[in-house]
């Protein structure tokens, strides 16, 4: 088995060391940048970390030890290889207190070097396997809990679609769970070996996604001192999940349009095109057909990140569900916080069922942790819920033959306080009881297309149609 391949960081105040040592493992296939002194290696790990740090012992600003030090409290995962013209028993200990996972005396020869270097990369390797195979663990299928009729459909349709090709495209509201999906897609098929890798496409600032997305070359643009592998070659062989992917600025879709039709990526400042072995699951949490009709999305794209499509249920379409979830939570927050595990009182399982979720499990997993960590007790009850929750109230969910039928705009306010998918409910409901059922005539009256109208009817089941898994 083929040696792992590293971004190593060399240093040392000598220029001929650093250049025989680049030399080295460069030949070996890492990628290797230099520095000349430990304040120069400590900016350069601010900006662009490395799997392994090898460095003197003594340098003109410091020391060797204070350097491996600093960069493991700031990089815990690091492998760090010491090197020594002084080397003692003393020295040995003191090198493996400061966080060295090796040390190397001085002068050494190339292939004790290599064979050192070698071996921290296949500790390295072995690391990050086992953190793939707890993370397999945490996240495969059964993890997307529930059993309510949504999830069961979804769980099978997520398990159809995990062994088939083709990119995947993932809806639903904002803490619905869709990067679960994502992982189960990617952990439960054939590409399970591989990398899984996520970008949160919102947070990343948008002068940067590029290069964050593509890679870069070195001196590609200001502060680009080495080249740098972008997601997508991150993701080679596995899966890249593209969250939010509603909010990646036009000018990047036509470039990722390009990645998702050649599977070929170009690093910013190359014109060397790198292929790629990915596929890609996108999430949304906005709906890109109307986003397509209203420019701010391009419809090529859509179509090549639809080819298969799955839809994840908000927790107010999952009944029986909540109790399930909350017990789930609360095992999970004991054991992160290392209390014990309180009951869950049926004052607060009763109000849990009664209650909206705006924020969908996401919002359901903080209340539970949150309550966990400050509950003095041997029980939750609705008592230790935070106050805003307790004001609040749950509003009937859209259905025809609920109280969205009759349901006049001007009264809505006095229902109390209410979410914005409530207020959209009862307005389609209104309208389409207006127009007796007429699904057009009521996108007449609301001002909307009827593909909008008809889609927004299915999402609130306002029809007779089934609302289908994906829209």
């Amino acid at each position: 088995m083929p040696s792992p391949k590293l971004r190593i960081l060399v240093v040392d105040d000598e220029a001929a060391q650093r250049a025989i040592l680049s030399e080295i493992l460069s030949d070996e296939g890492h990628e290797v940048v230099t520095a000349a002194s430990g304040n120069e290696a400590l900016q350069g790990l601010a900006t662009q970390p490395c799997d392994l740090l090898i460095t003197d012992l003594r340098m003109p600003d410091g020391d060797g030890l204070s350097l491996l030090r600093e960069a493991r409290r700031t990089l815990p995962e690091v492998e760090m290889l010491l090197m020594t013209a002084y080397a003692t028993v003393a020295t040995a200990i003191e090198a493996m207190k400061s966080g060295a996972s090796d040390y190397l005396q001085k002068p050494f020869r190339k292939d004790e070097l290599v064979q050192r270097v070698r071996r921290l990369a296949e500790t390295l390797a072995l690391r990050r396997e086992n953190r793939r195979l707890r993370e397999v663990l945490d996240t495969a299928a059964p993890r997307i809990t529930g059993e309510s009729a949504a999830m069961q459909k979804l769980r099978k349709h997520v398990e159809r679609l995990a062994s088939v090709t083709g990119d995947v495209l993932v809806t639903g509201e904002s803490g619905t769970g869709k990067e679960l999906v994502a992982r189960a897609l990617h952990f439960l098929g054939p590409r399970a070996a591989g990398p899984f890798v996520s970008v949160k496409c919102a947070a990343i600032p948008e002068g940067l996604a590029e290069s964050e997305l593509l890679g870069h070359e070195k001196g590609a643009f200001t502060h680009a001192v080495a080249p740098r592998a972008g997601k997508f070659e991150q993701a080679d062989g596995g899966t890249i999940c593209l969250d939010e992917i509603s909010s990646m600025p036009m000018a990047l879709q036509a470039k990722l349009l390009r990645v998702l039709q050649e599977r070929v990526v170009e690093r910013v400042g190359s014109g060397k095109p790198r292929h790629v072995d990915v596929r890609v699951v996108a999430s949304a949490n906005r709906d890109l057909q109307e986003m397509v009709a209203a420019g701010l999305f391009r419809e090529d794209l859509y179509y090549r990140l639809n080819v298969h499509e799955v839809h994840v249920p908000p927790l107010r379409e999952r009944a029986g569900d909540i109790q399930v979830l909350a017990a789930v939570f609360r095992d999970r927050a004991a054991a992160r916080f290392e209390v014990p595990a309180p009951e869950l009182g049926d004052d607060l399982l009763h109000f849990l069922d009664g209650y909206a979720f705006p924020g969908n499990v996401r919002e359901l997993e903080h209340l539970i942790d949150k309550m966990v960590v400050l509950s003095d007790g041997e029980a939750l009850h609705v008592e230790d819920l935070p106050p805003s929750v307790q004001r609040a109230a749950r509003t009937p969910t859209a259905s025809p033959s609920a109280n969205h039928s009759g349901m006049q705009p001007e009264s809505l306010l006095d229902a109390g306080p209410i979410a914005f998918y409530d207020i959209e409910a009862r307005l389609l409901a209104s309208a389409i009881q207006r127009a007796n059922g007429n699904l057009s005539e009521a996108a007449r009256l609301l001002g909307l297309s009827y593909k909008t109208m008809r889609y927004r009817a299915l999402k609130y089941g306002l029809t007779r149609e089934d609302p289908p898994l994906t829209h």
